[in-house]
């Protein structure tokens, strides 16, 4: 479950930082899980509580279906993704 929970955070806490720094990626990142979610679907809430041109501090929370239980919060550091340099031949 963790696994799943961290790739839910990652998602949705990138998603959110995409409007504020563009491509990123998880600098670091604090969960705190609350309980073992035994539900299929889940809505994850993210959003971004400061950003500069090169940062973001992100805040996440996951809440299992149907009955909106928070299942999990995170907060952390999204960095912007350097380009990949074109290779010349």
């Amino acid at each position: 479950h963790q696994g799943a929970t961290g790739l839910m955070i990652d998602c949705a806490a990138r998603s959110a930082g995409y409007w504020h720094i563009g491509p990123s990626f998880l600098a670091e990142c604090e969960t705190h899980i609350r309980v073992l979610p035994h539900a299929r679907e889940f809505i994850a809430r993210a959003g971004i509580a400061q950003a500069d041109q090169n940062c973001a501090t992100f805040y996440c929370e996951i809440y299992s279906k149907p009955n909106n239980k928070l299942v999990a919060e995170s907060q952390g550091t999204l960095l912007k993704a350097k380009p990949a340099l074109a290779r010349v031949a």
